[in-house]
């Protein structure tokens, strides 16, 4: 009995001890728009980033993309991968910014704007093989996204503009 105890509740003090930049071969992930779209348990066993780990986020959202960019991703599939990375950064702002729920604006503004200024003056082309990984990661975080937005509307949770 104890045993299936442990069991049932293994995977819920494993989340609560992930890490709070989640990121792979120094590309982040979707966690806290997955999390917070879930909702409930998982929601609320999710540790609260800190203000250094929505900064430390934005960066690898930044050069991530940066890197996409540089390994002539098209554009659309760039832009796609950016707004589930939007998400994430808002979701981690909100939940960041003393459990209130705010977002930070400036934040975002600053995120498009890199990201606007790195379509514009794109970078040296990386290896081949760092842009095989950079698409397969982009593939990955952009579905992550649209999957975490799609359930956070239709539980009401973010309303369509």
């Amino acid at each position: 009995m104890k045993f299936a105890v442990l069991l049932a509740i293994f995977p819920v003090l494993a989340l609560a001890g992930c890490a709070t930049v989640p990121e792979r071969d120094g590309l982040p992930r979707i966690h806290y728009a997955q999390n917070a779209s879930i909702g409930g348990v998982v929601a609320a066993t999710t540790r609260r980033p800190t203000e250094a780990d929505v900064r430390a986020s934005e960066a690898l959202w930044r050069r991530g993309l940066g890197q996409a960019i540089a390994c002539r991703q098209p554009r659309l599939d760039v832009l796609r991968a950016a707004i589930a990375g939007a998400a994430e950064l808002a979701t981690m702002s909100a939940v960041a910014t003393d459990g209130d729920g705010r977002v930070d604006d400036a934040l975002l503004k600053r995120y498009g704007k890199d990201l606007l200024g790195q379509m514009l003056v794109v970078g040296d082309r990386p290896p081949a093989a760092r842009c095989r990984q950079v698409q397969q990661w982009s593939d990955q975080v952009r579905d992550d996204g649209q999957e975490a937005i799609g359930r956070a509307i239709s539980k009401g949770l973010l309303p369509l503009l």
